[in-house]
């Protein structure tokens, strides 16, 4: 009994799993993406019902740029039911914005906001896809405004404002938001 406690003390791991899983992090952190994809992809093939695993391959091949694969991921991790269903539905949806699949793209923001009514990022991105691809800054700018009320710390809400200021040549406008 003792010496199962000092094990749990010296090696906080549970699992060689979760050494994966933390070794995936720590090179998903350093930008080391296609090592820390091997890592979590490790998991996966150990057990196939890991939601973490699942839901960071993902996140590492949107970073990737390979965003039809992360769908993949997105939907097999919801499938799982580990995961905060809300920051599925936010990947899912920059996947497919990504993608230039704006109906879809919007229709993952929403369920994003109805899981998680403070999700700033997914109003601020929501924001900025309907004034980058659909031209509708007065809409963009209401939903931007909504995320920087949850978050008024997120750069990108900020970036994004000032470009929509920029679009349509209010460009003191823009200056301010860029400060």
């Amino acid at each position: 009994m003792f010496v199962g406690t000092i094990e749990k003390v010296l090696n906080p791991f549970k699992s060689q799993e979760d050494k994966n899983l933390a070794q995936g992090d720590n090179l998903f952190r350093s930008g080391m993406f296609e090592e820390a994809l091997e890592e979590y992809q490790n998991v996966l093939k150990k057990i196939d019902t890991s939601s973490r695993a699942s839901f960071s391959i993902a996140n590492t091949l949107y970073i990737l740029g390979k965003y039809q694969e992360a769908l993949t991921y997105y939907e097999l991790t919801e499938t799982l039911r580990g995961q905060n269903q809300a920051d599925i539905f936010f990947g899912k949806a920059r996947c497919f914005d990504s993608l230039r699949k704006f109906p879809e793209a919007y229709e993952n923001y929403q369920k994003t906001i109805s899981l998680d009514p403070e999700y700033a990022q997914a109003y601020i991105y929501l924001g900025n896809m309907l004034s980058q691809h659909q031209g509708l800054y007065e809409n963009a700018l209401r939903e931007i405004n909504k995320g920087l009320e949850y978050d008024p710390e997120n750069l990108m809400g900020y970036i994004f404002k000032g470009n929509i200021h920029f679009y349509v040549g209010d460009y003191e406008g823009a200056i301010k938001q860029y400060n």
